[in-house]
């Protein structure tokens, strides 16, 4: 016999599939943010000091003009 037609179902059953369905969207949403940790340190603090790097070693090598050296 099959058990599951013979247990009578939760009372609780809808409020049981809403909190499942609550809980995998807060597991989904926390991946997202700590997926999101990375690229924002990326973007924020390792471009900016390139971007800073690259217009201090341009002046500091006189890049793009005739004092430039070799």
């Amino acid at each position: 016999a099959d058990f599951g037609k013979m247990v009578p179902p939760d009372e609780y059953e809808t409020e049981i599939q809403v909190m499942a369905e609550v809980r995998g969207y807060f597991q989904i949403t926390y991946k997202r943010v700590i997926d999101m940790v990375p690229a924002l340190i990326d973007l924020l603090f390792v471009r900016a000091i390139a971007d800073d790097m690259q217009s201090s070693l341009i002046t500091k090598f006189s890049l793009g003009t005739v004092d430039a050296r070799e």
